[in-house]
């Protein structure tokens, strides 16, 4: 009948090896099913393309009520096993047609689940376990998480960032410590995206671990065993190091502060956004300039000074300071200290001018301290010894006598 164009008549079905069914044969018949009344259009291309022939055994069948009977009559269906991953499917019973009176309600379709069997939805974990490192809590990263074996079906992933107890979860670290990572149908690949909480707060290396703590399905059916349909591949596969570097300057960040009160070792002092600037007069001959550890105070530290002209001069005889180099030590916890620069005081009629000085090679016994944009100071000296001159009447003026 292949090919044919099918019509509601009587028809004759011979068994046999030739046309008129002749000669005896044996035949296997599968899925002969035999309906009181014509079938539609859509009900025929229902059981053609989407059979469950494969999943469930019987596909059709009948049931039958005597006269007078108002009793339900059950239809058994069992699932074939096989060795093959699948998904979770469902599977529709309908009743199609009646033989003798009566009507078909909209209730005549039901359904059933057959769970996610062998792995079907596939076997989850890190794509690799290469430890993470993130140099700058301003920095996001992305983990890679792989599903093998079996891609069918939505699955999301659950996972979680702990501290390195593996026990308590990085709150204040992470803008998110727990989450989940769907993997569509037909995915293998998906990211897990991270991204630390940039506070400024300075911090020393800190070590996480991320997990992949759980799974669930998409469709939000509970599988019939925790491996039938999915499972977290065994650790080390589940879990990743993570670890976020040295930031916000642990060990200090050194800078200049125009203040001549001495910061506390107690207060916290943040990175400068602007370069100091001070005005100073030719008579303060020694000038007192606080250098602050800014940030972080972890463990002793060092920091270099010296002293660089701009217009004024730090050598010669007409030398507007003395050139001036040193060395700084804070110790742990320590804030601040005090540098001096000498300015020469002299005689001479001079206009504005300025020199520098620069913080330069901070060093550490733990770890190493920074530069901010606060470690050069720019030092104004003010015109000096009338430099624009002094003004005063001639002596032979002193006195006059005019008439009216």
């Amino acid at each position: 009948m292949a090919g044919s164009i099918p019509t509601d008549s009587s028809a004759v079905m011979t068994v046999g090896a030739d046309g008129a069914g002749n000669e005896g044969v044996s035949l296997a018949l599968q899925d002969v099913r035999v309906y009181y009344d014509a079938l539609t259009t859509a009900q025929i291309q229902t059981i053609s393309t989407s059979s469950p022939s494969q999943d469930v055994s019987p596909i059709s069948g009948y049931s039958s009520f005597s006269i007078g009977q108002h009793n339900t009559s059950t239809a058994v269906f069992s699932v074939k096993e096989d060795s093959i991953p699948e998904p979770t499917e469902v599977v529709y019973p309908t009743i199609l047609n009646l033989k003798g009176p009566g009507i078909i309600l909209p209730e005549g379709s039901t359904s059933f689940s057959i769970l996610a069997s062998e792995t079907g939805n596939g076997i989850f974990e890190f794509q690799s376990l290469q430890p993470v490192v993130i140099a700058d809590e301003s920095d996001t990263t992305s983990i890679a998480i792989s599903r093998s074996f079996s891609n069918q079906g939505g699955v999301y992933v659950h996972w979680a960032v702990y501290r390195s107890d593996g026990v308590t979860l990085a709150t204040g670290d992470f803008s998110e410590v727990t989450g989940s990572v769907l993997l569509s149908d037909g995915e293998s690949l998906a990211d897990l995206i991270l991204t630390p909480v940039d506070d400024m707060l300075p911090e020393l290396a800190e070590t996480f671990v991320v997990v992949l703590t759980g799974l669930s399905g998409e469709d939000g059916t509970t599988p019939s065993t925790p491996t039938s349909a999915y499972y977290i591949n065994t650790p080390p596969e589940q879990n990743i190091s993570l670890r976020i570097e040295d930031n916000d300057s642990p060990y200090g960040l050194f800078q200049f502060d125009t203040s001549l009160v001495p910061v506390p070792d107690t207060q916290f002092v943040a990175a400068a956004t602007t370069q100091p600037v001070i005005s100073v007069s030719e008579e303060n001959v020694n000038i007192s300039i606080q250098v602050v550890r800014a940030q972080g105070t972890v463990g002793e530290t060092s920091v270099e000074y010296f002293t660089s002209s701009l217009d004024a001069s730090g050598i010669g005889a007409d030398r507007d300071y003395i050139n001036t180099l040193g060395k700084l030590t804070f110790t742990a916890g320590q804030r601040s200290q005090f540098l001096t620069v000498t300015l020469v005081n002299d005689l001479t009629p001079e206009l504005s001018e300025s020199f520098q000085v620069i913080l330069s090679n901070p060093t550490g016994l733990s770890g190493k301290p920074s530069l901010g944009i606060g470690s050069t100071i720019n030092i104004t000296i003010q015109p000096s010894d009338e430099a624009f001159g002094v003004f005063s009447f001639l002596s032979d003026s002193l006195s006059r006598v005019v008439r009216e």
